[in-house]
């Protein structure tokens, strides 16, 4: 367990979930939360100080050598820009993410987990599943043997990647879907929640449906 200096960006739901999730790892301390002014009371309502907005990252870096961040913002629908931009404003700042793993997780031992991943409860990662950096594995997920998801990949609660499907980086799987074996879904591509997808869906692509079908381009999500 790191034992840097941490801090938690957001608190709403995701936030709060993130926050539990680190005591019953038993975690570091968290330092305060990085809010927007307007929202300050909200990190008194987590018992947590207010360190300020975004713009004070940079000199909380400064103060605070090897500051790491736990990322406790989800995303509003399958709009990542919020989270994404945080993530680009972190490795600008080399600030590390914070691994998360919830105790009731099933993860297998031959499974990769990168750094400032979220693995949420009764997520179940088979043999040789791959996880990429900042990804987010929602509660109740089922990542198949040789499945790989993408740096910063948000997979919704109950949904399913079965055997050696391919999710892009930056791509979001809705609650409750199903990626049957062997499907690559691109780069930014948005699955719906509750979609069947049983062929490849293109980068910046969204599906829906039973079985899923293209209904047009991602407009919300940054493809870099």
């Amino acid at each position: 367990m790191s034992i840097k200096p941490l801090i938690l960006l957001g608190a709403g739901g995701h936030a709060r979930i993130c926050l539990e999730l680190l005591g019953l790892m038993d975690g570091p301390e968290v330092l305060g939360v990085i809010l927007p002014a307007e929202e300050g009371h909200l990190a008194q309502r987590l018992g947590l100080a207010h360190l300020g907005g975004d713009d004070d990252l940079p000199d909380l870096a400064r103060r605070w050598p090897g500051l790491a961040a736990i990322v406790g913002l989800g995303i509003n629908g399958a709009d990542m820009r919020v989270r994404l931009r945080l993530l680009k404003t972190l490795d600008a700042l080399q600030i590390d993410r914070l691994t998360l793993r919830h105790p009731r997780a099933v993860i297998s031992q031959h499974a990769t987990i990168e750094s400032g991943a979220q693995v949420m409860a009764g997520a179940i990662i088979q043999r040789d599943a791959a996880i990429g950096a900042d990804a987010v594995i929602g509660s109740g997920v089922i990542i198949e043997h040789d499945a790989h998801v993408g740096d910063a990949g948000f997979i919704g609660p109950g949904a399913v990647l079965c055997g050696q499907v391919e999710l892009g980086p930056r791509a979001v799987v809705g609650c409750g879907a199903c990626i049957l074996p062997g499907v690559r879904i691109g780069q930014s591509a948005v699955v719906a929640a509750g979609a069947v997808v049983r062929r490849d869906v293109p980068a910046g692509q969204r599906v829906m449906g039973v079985p899923a079908r293209e209904v047009g381009e991602v407009t919300s999500s940054p493809t870099a």
